[in-house]
C-alpha cells in the first residue's frame, strides 16, 4: 500500500463525526488497540471499515483519545493475514477485526485474542464457533449467507437474461470455494452448463475470459477480497465480452455488473462495530452470538443493461434498492 493512500484513509477514519464515552484508558493506564486487517484494499474495504469506525465513534470510542485503531491491508492475498494476526497477539491488542476468511485465519492464528468478523460465511462448519448462538472461542461478528443466496442471484441474472444456457463461475479458490460451488449446483440443476473460472492470481482474469469465448453467455462472480480488489477489470472484460453478469455486492454495480443481490455490507461493519464496543467493555467474544443478515439489498445498473440490449423487468427495477443509471 503507498504512503500516501494510507495517510488519506487515517484521514478520513480520524475525521468521522463521534460522540464522546467514557475515557477507558484513563481508569485503566492505558488506551485499548483494535487491530484492523482489511482483507483487500483501502480502495476496495476503506469504505466499509470507515463505516465501522465511525459506529464506534458513536459509541464513545475516539481513535487516538480513548483507543488506539491500527490497520493492515492484505491487499486480497490470505497469506498475509496469519502475519498480522500474529504481529497484533503477540502485541496483545485487545481485539482484531476482519472478515471473511481472513477473520477465520486471524481466529486461528491468535487464538488467545478475541476476533470480530465483519462478515463471515459458517464458522461452526469453519470450526472456529460452536453455535451461531453461543459460539463459544475467540470469535464473534456476522454470518453473510454468501453460498445460501448464489441461486436467488441465479435466478435474478435468468429473469432478465432470459436466454442463459451456458454460465461462467468466476471467484478467487482460495478459501472461498464455497460460494462458486453452491452456484454451479444449483446451475447444473436446473440445466445450465458450467464453466468454472478459479482466479488464484491477478493475471489468470484476462486468461479466464479468453477461455470463454464462445461458450457462456452469463458470469456470476463471487463475492472475495480478491474480485472485489480487482472489480473494476473483471466487469469491464465482462462488459467487453457482452456478458450478463451477476453477484452479491452492490460495490461490484458500480463498477459494470448487471445486478447484485446480498448483504449490506456497510451495515454489517457498522456491526462489528458494536460487537468491538462490547469486547472493549468487558465481554467476551464466545458468549457474544454470530448475527445473521436479515435485510438483503438488491441492485441493478441500467447502463449495463443498455449496453446488452437487455431490458430490466418491472418487478426487479420495483423492488430494487440502488439503481445505478
Amino acid at each position: 500500500m503507498r504512503r500516501r493512500e494510507f495517510l488519506l484513509l487515517i484521514e478520513a477514519l480520524a475525521g468521522c463525526s463521534v460522540s464522546r464515552g467514557f475515557a477507558w484508558g484513563q481508569s485503566q493506564g492505558k488506551a485499548p488497540i483494535v487491530g484492523i486487517i482489511g482483507a483487500g484494499s483501502p480502495a476496495s474495504h476503506g469504505a466499509w471499515i470507515t463505516a465501522m469506525v465511525a459506529r464506534l465513534g458513536e459509541l464513545g470510542w475516539v481513535d487516538g483519545e480513548n483507543v488506539q485503531i491500527e490497520y493492515r491491508w492484505a491487499e486480497g492475498q490470505n497469506e498475509r493475514v496469519a502475519t498480522y494476526a500474529a504481529e497484533f497477539a503477540q502485541r496483545k491488542v485487545d481485539v482484531i477485526v476482519s472478515s471473511g476468511p481472513a477473520a477465520l485465519i486471524a481466529a486461528k492464528a491468535a487464538p488467545d485474542t478475541p476476533v470480530v468478523a465483519a462478515s463471515i460465511g459458517d464458522p461452526v462448519k469453519a470450526g472456529v464457533a460452536q453455535s451461531l448462538a453461543h459460539p463459544g472461542g475467540n470469535l464473534t461478528g456476522s454470518s453473510i449467507q454468501a453460498t445460501d443466496l448464489a441461486p436467488k442471484r441465479i435466478q435474478l441474472l435468468r429473469e432478465i437474461a432470459r436466454n442463459i444456457r451456458q454460465l461462467a463461475v468466476m471467484g478467487y479458490v482460495q478459501g472461498y470455494a464455497g460460494e462458486m460451488e453452491s452456484a454451479q449446483t444449483y446451475a447444473k440443476a436446473q440445466g445450465l452448463d458450467v464453466k468454472a473460472l478459479p482466479l488464484k492470481a491477478p493475471s489468470d482474469i484476462a486468461p479466464a475470459f479468453e477461455s470463454i469465448k464462445g461458450h457462456a453467455d452469463g458470469l456470476y462472480v463471487a463475492i472475495t477480497p480478491f474480485t472485489t480488489v480487482n472489480r473494476t477489470e473483471i466487469f469491464g472484460l465482462a462488459l467487453d465480452a457482452r456478458l450478463p453478469s451477476v453477484t452479491g455486492l452492490q460495490e461490484y454495480v458500480a463498477t459494470g455488473a448487471l445486478i447484485s443481490y446480498g448483504t449490506n455490507f456497510v451495515e454489517v461493519f457498522r456491526r462489528a462495530g458494536d460487537a468491538v464496543d462490547r469486547i472493549l467493555r468487558g465481554e467476551k467474544p464466545g458468549d457474544l452470538p454470530i448475527q445473521q443478515s436479515t435485510k438483503f439489498d438488491l441492485a441493478v445498473n441500467l447502463k449495463t443493461a443498455k449496453t446488452l440490449d437487455l431490458a430490466i423487468p418491472s418487478s426487479i427495477f420495483a423492488a430494487a434498492d440502488e439503481v445505478i443509471e
